[in-house]
């Protein structure tokens, strides 16, 4: 019998995440501070969408079209329900890599996408990936991987390898996944115990148990520990594999880590500098700040930008705050890194939460003596910080609007009867926005006809009632009395009237 899930987790669903790092809309200012240049992205696929979430988010909030495949048929049913949009352009099949990508009626792709995936699979299905990428990434097409890395993992590795033996060797098979997964944990609970000379040498791996052992969330150990295959590997080697798709290291999409100069000493600084071979530079840089886990784009033919060409394009990007404008100069007073002196002046043109061009802030702020080099670091800044996100056109962002506010319809009409994932679809940023279940219980009595923060409170009391849900006090007890959990829904809805409701609407979230 073919073994179709290649050793996969199948029989529990992924988490309902969602990556930013995946919104074709980051490209051109993660390329730009890299000084490369980007394509326009009409066509994507990501390969292993899990539960859809991002797929359908970057479908509905752009105008590029989407492809994707998960071999999890229960994921795809998942995905497939967001996607049942007819202002969605989202086409999602439930094949194996080895099958999809050799199917005929597929376009080139701008974009190809893979999260969580690579770290997964079989050295077979990375070799059906690297000839899809060969055949049908456009020349100037990126693609966007990640991937656990070593040194960070390199003391883990004969932990999870422990793991997977007991799961599968010592459970009974006709358990539920999550018991066997359990009785696995316990058994290395009880290894530990015994001070084994392996965790005396390495004490790193009592703090990385304690962070498993922390982690409630079956869904989340499951597909990182009790697959098959799980191989980190360093930057180097995944270079090596992806040499025969022409493919050039372009930067991270993780914005933090393309920082060096906030996170480095002048010494390591200089020396990781002094590196010329790419492969070599980045592995090396991996090693001086023990990272486990990279997020890069890659690009099929790089083109350097003249400077004149990379600052005319820069001046055409907009960025939009995203954040709650005190929350974000809390962050900047205390982000790592030297203070840039434009970053409150910059935050302060946009907290009105509207998308501005860096040419309409360099114009802005050039009265006040700053020029557009500052103006920029200080948005390369925030951008990495998470408080600023790039943003679409008024054009673009009404093009996506029907899409978005469907999507969102759906997730609100779900938030009454579940706990789903915390995100909706923004047409500004062109993905999702982190909404908790409270603000989206506020959001869909707003979305009924309710307009105060009473009527907010009502609802959202009634709806968690009818779950089972309850609010805790301020000091954790839980508050049994309706009229105390009435007041506290008021109180937050009060707040989230003032603070965020004017962000998430700015945003178009609603």
């Amino acid at each position: 019998m073919t073994d179709w899930s290649a050793g996969y987790v199948t029989d529990i669903g992924y988490n309902l995440g969602y990556y930013t790092e995946l919104n074709p809309l980051r490209l051109p200012l993660a390329f730009l501070q890299a000084g490369i240049a980007f394509p326009a992205i009409a066509t994507a696929c990501e390969l292993g969408f899990g539960q859809g979430v991002s797929i359908n988010m970057h479908a509905a909030a752009t105008a590029t079209s989407w492809y994707g495949t998960d071999f999890n048929a229960s994921q795809v049913v998942h995905a497939r329900t967001l996607a049942a949009n007819e202002a969605l352009s989202c086409q999602l099949y439930d094949q194996p890599f080895a099958q999809f990508c050799q199917r005929t009626d597929l376009p080139e792709f701008d974009f190809i996408a893979l999260h969580g995936v690579w770290t997964w699979i079989s050295d077979e299905n990375r070799q059906v990936i690297v000839d899809f990428l060969q055949r049908k990434l456009r020349v100037g097409g990126v693609l966007y991987i990640s991937y656990y890395t070593l040194p960070a993992w390199v003391t883990m590795l004969p932990m999870r390898d422990l793991l997977y033996l007991y799961e599968q060797r010592m459970t009974a098979p006709g358990l539920e996944r999550s018991e066997r997964i359990e009785q696995a944990l316990a058994f290395t609970d009880r290894l530990l115990a015994c001070h084994p000379a392996y965790s005396e040498f390495h004490p790193q791996v009592m703090s990385k148990w304690q962070s498993i052992r922390q982690n409630k969330n079956i869904h989340y150990l499951s597909h990182e520990y009790f697959n098959r295959e799980w191989q980190p590997m360093p930057f180097s080697r995944l270079a090596e594999w992806l040499s025969a798709s022409r493919l050039h290291y372009v930067c991270s999409a993780h914005g933090p880590d393309n920082r060096q100069q906030d996170h480095l000493t002048a010494e390591q600084l200089t020396f990781v500098n002094g590196i010329a071979d790419l492969p070599l530079r980045e592995t090396t840089l991996d090693l001086m700040v023990n990272r486990q886990f990279r997020r890069d784009y890659w690009v099929k033919g790089s083109r350097t930008l003249p400077q004149a060409e990379k600052n005319a394009l820069l001046h055409r990007q907009r960025v939009v705050l995203t954040v709650v404008h005190a929350q974000a100069l809390a962050m900047a007073a205390q982000s790592a890194g030297r203070p840039l002196p434009a970053m409150q002046p910059v935050l302060q043109l946009l907290s009105d939460h509207q998308s501005r061009s860096l040419a309409e802030l360099s114009e802005r702020l050039r009265e006040q003596g700053f020029s557009f080099e500052q103006v920029w670091e200080a948005v390369a800044k925030l951008l990495a910080m998470n408080t600023l996100q790039p943003a679409q056109g008024e054009a673009e962002s009404k093009a996506a609007r029907l899409a978005t506010d469907r999507l969102n319809g759906r997730l609100l009409d779900w938030v009454l009867v579940s706990d789903t994932f915390g995100f909706m679809a923004s047409p500004v940023t062109g993905g999702g926005v982190a909404i908790s279940k409270i603000e989206r219980l506020f959001l869909a009595a707003y979305r009924l006809g309710q307009h105060t923060p009473e009527g907010w409170a009502g609802f959202a009391d009634q709806s968690l009632s009818q779950q089972g849900q309850r609010l805790a006090g301020d000091h954790g007890e839980m508050l049994t009395s309706r009229a105390q959990h009435v007041q506290k829904l008021t109180a937050m809805a009060e707040s989230f009237m003032e603070q965020k409701f004017p962000l998430f609407r700015a945003l178009q979230v609603v």
